[in-house]
């Protein structure tokens, strides 16, 4: 997970804290990147905090970081995207993920 991914917005707005139907036009892409990066850091001794850029329509290239007292809100995020698109499969990964580590 060498390669940080960009993600196009569809607002000039940098409070991007409105993940669930936020500005990030790919949406899949971007709730895959949040779940990987979350589970990557809580396996591995190698932290990183960089989860990806952010472009807005004008090209500005914004990065969006992820700070570990964020992982419980952002998997719960997850959580909720990915029942919205009935993959319950990827639910319950996750769900595994929080208790494993003991998220709270």
């Amino acid at each position: 997970m060498d390669d940080v991914p960009y993600f196009e917005v569809n607002s000039n707005s940098s409070d991007f804290n409105l993940f669930s139907k936020g500005p990030i036009q790919d949406q899949e892409g971007f709730y895959k990147r949040l779940y990987n990066f979350i589970k990557q850091n809580l396996n591995s001794r190698y932290k990183k905090d960089l989860l990806c850029y952010l472009v807005n329509q004008e090209g500005i290239i914004m990065e969006a970081t992820l700070d570990p007292e964020s992982y419980l809100k952002s998997l719960n995020k997850c959580i909720e995207y990915y029942r919205e698109n009935e993959e319950y499969e990827t639910c319950n990964k996750i769900k595994k993920l929080i208790e494993t580590h003991e998220l709270r």
